[in-house]
C-alpha cells in the first residue's frame, strides 16, 4: 500500500468554525474572542442569539457567521410577520459589514419539544422577511 497519499480539500472545506457561547461568568470580551478567532485562523462562528456586542466586534472581520434565533423567540416570530420583518433589519441588516452565512431557526429542537410547533412557521416568516429586506 502506498503511504504517500494526500487529500485535497477546497478552501471552504478547510475553514474551522467554533460556537461562541455567551452565557457564563468571567468570559472574555467579544473583542478578545474575535481576536482569538483571528489569531487561530478560525473563519466561522456560531452565535446562538443576536448578541449586540458580539455582532459589533464581528464588523469587518470576514468571519462567516451562523446567527441563531433563540427558541424563546420562535413563537413570536412564527406568529407575526410584522415582528419578523423588524427582527431581520435589527439583527442582520444593521450589521451590513458582518458576513452572515446562515440564520439558524431554533436550537436542538426535538419532536416532543414545546417549540416544535413554531419551527416551520418561524422559518417561513424569516425567509419572507429576508426576501422582503
Amino acid at each position: 500500500m502506498d503511504r504517500n497519499w494526500h487529500v485535497v480539500l477546497s478552501k471552504s472545506a478547510t475553514k474551522i468554525g467554533v460556537c461562541y457561547g455567551t452565557l457564563g461568568n468571567n468570559l472574555p470580551s467579544p473583542g478578545e474572542v474575535i481576536n482569538m478567532y483571528k489569531q487561530y485562523n478560525i473563519g466561522r462562528m456560531r452565535l446562538y442569539d443576536p448578541n449586540k456586542d458580539a455582532l459589533q466586534a464581528l464588523r469587518g472581520t470576514n468571519i462567516e457567521l451562523m446567527l441563531g434565533i433563540p427558541d424563546k423567540e420562535l413563537k413570536r416570530i412564527a406568529s407575526s410577520q410584522d415582528y419578523t420583518n423588524t427582527w431581520i433589519p435589527n439583527n442582520v441588516q444593521n450589521y451590513g459589514d458582518v458576513t452572515f452565512k446562515y440564520i439558524a431557526v431554533g436550537n436542538k429542537i426535538k419532536l416532543d419539544d414545546p417549540y416544535v410547533q413554531f419551527l416551520f412557521p418561524a422559518m417561513k416568516n424569516i425567509q419572507t422577511a429576508i426576501y422582503n429586506a
